[in-house]
Formats: C-alpha cells, sequence, structure tokens
C-alpha cells in the first residue's frame, strides 16, 4: 500500500480514509479499473493537501495493492491497524472504477450502517448529479472497512464493457465523469472529517475472506 497522511487540527476525533487500488488483471491494462480510482483519489490529496483546507479529523489517502488477488492491500492494512481503523475510523470513501459508463452507482455493503452513504448520496442530489442506489459485493477495498464498523460510501462507475479485457484502456475514459466523482467524493471527505462526529464501533470478529476470480469466500 502507498499511504498519504493529512493530520488533523484534532487528530483524536478520528480518521476518514478515500482509497483505490493500483493493481490490475494481467488481462488489462486498468485505466478505469482502477487507475480511475487511484487518479481521483490523488487530487482529492492534492487539493485537501495543497490548497490550505484543514479538517478536525486526519485524512488518510491509501493507493492499495493487489485488490484483484484477494483483497491482499486493504486487508494488511486493517489487520495491521485494527485498534486504528476500528476505533478511530470514521469513514471511508472507496473509489473502485469511476472513469467508464453512463450511471454512478452510490453504496455499500451494509455491515456498517447507511451514515456515510447516504450523505455522499445527499450530496450528488444537491449538485444534481445523475446516480443510483446499490448493494455492493464484498469484492473491493471497502470491505474490511465495513467488517469491523467503518461507515463506508462506495463509487463506482456502470456499466463497462472493458471490465477485466485488453480494452481497459485510457482512451475509454470519460473525463468529465471522472472529474465529477472526483470532486464529489474530495467533497464528502473534507465535509465528513471537518467537524467528525465519533459513531464508530468495532464488530464483534474479524473474519478473513478469500476473493478469486470475483468469488468471494468466507474464511473457513
Amino acid at each position: 500500500n502507498v499511504i498519504g497522511t493529512l493530520e488533523g487540527t484534532h487528530p483524536d476525533q478520528g480518521i476518514v480514509y478515500i482509497g483505490g487500488h493500483y493493481d490490475s488483471v494481467s488481462a488489462g491494462p486498468g485505466a478505469n479499473d482502477d487507475a480511475s480510482g487511484v487518479a481521483d483519489m490523488l487530487e482529492a490529496a492534492r487539493v485537501l493537501g495543497t490548497k490550505g483546507h484543514r479538517t478536525k479529523a486526519t485524512l488518510k489517502f491509501i493507493a492499495f495493492g493487489s485488490e484483484e488477488t484477494g483483497l491482499d492491500g486493504s486487508y494488511e492494512y486493517v489487520v495491521a491497524n485494527e485498534v486504528e481503523v476500528s476505533t478511530m475510523g470514521l469513514g471511508m470513501i472507496n473509489l473502485d472504477m469511476v472513469g467508464v459508463g453512463d450511471t454512478l452507482l452510490i453504496g455499500n455493503i451494509g455491515w456498517s450502517g447507511p451514515e456515510l452513504r447516504d450523505y455522499t448520496r445527499e450530496k450528488a442530489e444537491a449538485w444534481d448529479l445523475a446516480w443510483a442506489p446499490f448493494t455492493a459485493s464484498s469484492n473491493s477495498d471497502h470491505t474490511y472497512f465495513e467488517l469491523v464498523g467503518v461507515p463506508v460510501a462506495f463509487l463506482h462507475q456502470s456499466p463497462d464493457p472493458y471490465y477485466h479485457t485488453s480494452q481497459d484502456t485510457p482512451d475509454k475514459i470519460n473525463v468529465t465523469k471522472l472529474e465529477e466523482n472526483g470532486e464529489l467524493s474530495t467533497a464528502t471527505m473534507y465535509d465528513w472529517a471537518k467537524n467528525p462526529i465519533h459513531r464508530v464501533k468495532k464488530a464483534a470478529h474479524f473474519e478473513e475472506i478469500y476473493v478469486y476470480r470475483d468469488k468471494v469466500y468466507a474464511g473457513d
């Protein structure tokens, strides 16, 4: 994982995470899956880190490795920092495939509550951005954050006919959609961390989930 941290003015009030995975499958170059998410995450880091925007909560920007091989990067981050994530994590925005397709989907699995998901949807509506609800599966980097009780908003643009193919190239990216989704996620992160409400609770247990070729298997 590649991690950037912008410490909050009151870091004891929590952490808000934003991330996307920088690996791709062997069949495709990965322009949308998931260079698009990493691009929006990096732009969020640039804007919030260089334009004088400060928040009470700390901001963490993470480019996750090895998502395609089974969520290895995000799993390792949560395992290594379980106390931090489960007790200080105020929210996690996951950006996976946000540059191709006509419809912005905003959702989560539902394991850790609707707060950040609903907040992101309300902000999209206020900006007159077209979006649709969806229930996410446990096959992207939001999974383990939800598992330990962190509110999640998962942004995903759909459909992508080039998914996991050799045609997942930069010329397919809709720059307007990429910019809109980046602005939405950046503003959501900033506002969620600006005046945080500590609402996180730790899950009863932690169980690894295995993902192999888009199929999800329980730890046992």
